[in-house]
């Protein structure tokens, strides 16, 4: 469950008990939803996989966004965001323009980039992209948000149920692969920032 914490496992060889901690990741709820949607595409229930999938990426993105309004704060004030702090930031958070709009604004606050310009630039998003099967010369944004984003809407809106086990899996494959994508952007954003930290440092001592 989303709010479960990780518990302890056995060794089924030698019984030694090990603690189970939560991956570092741009958001553990979001992974937690990919896993159950999963199991709703696993148990046959693929319109509640599909909202589970679209779900997650909404996550993944806010998550993300935050995590470097976050930081950026503690940057400037050398305090940590209290809880009515996050809300306050979280406003800045776009509230329309379906799955586009929102990658777009999160991917330039974060990489500096659009996010198909980010994808476009990046060999190993270029890769993680490279898993899934898109028309030629068709945008990355639009087509997760044809692909994913309009069958949550077709569901939630519309009340659009009949949904087959391939339309679900391949929305869920779909939002493995955003979540990546979304996971590498912040590896970039991090990279560049430890860049700064050690030239700045580096300036400081000579």
């Amino acid at each position: 469950y989303a709010g479960e914490k990780l518990g302890t496992a056995s060794c089924p060889h030698c019984h030694g008990i090990g603690h189970i901690v939560n991956p570092l990741s741009i958001s553990i709820v979001a992974e937690r939803l990919l896993h159950r949607s999963k199991n709703e595409l696993e148990t046959g229930d693929y319109t509640v996989s599909i909202i589970c999938s679209a779900m997650a990426i909404e996550c993944a993105l806010t998550q993300l966004f935050l995590k470097w309004k976050a930081e950026e704060y503690r940057t400037q004030t050398g305090q940590f965001v209290t809880s009515e702090e996050q809300e306050a930031l979280e406003k800045d958070y776009p509230r329309s323009g379906g799955f586009s709009g929102p990658a777009d604004y999160v991917s330039q606050y974060v990489v500096g980039d659009t996010f198909d310009d980010f994808i476009s630039h990046n060999s190993t998003a270029l890769q993680i992209l490279g898993e899934i099967t898109i028309p030629a010369g068709s945008s990355p944004k639009m087509f997760f948000q044809e692909s994913l984003f309009r069958k949550r809407n077709r569901i939630m809106h519309w009340g659009n149920v009949s949904y087959t086990y391939q339309e679900a899996m391949t929305s869920h494959a779909i939002a493995g692969v955003i979540f990546r994508l979304l996971d590498q952007m912040d590896r970039e954003r991090y990279l560049a920032e430890e860049s700064r930290r050690r030239q700045s440092l580096n300036e400081v001592s000579s």
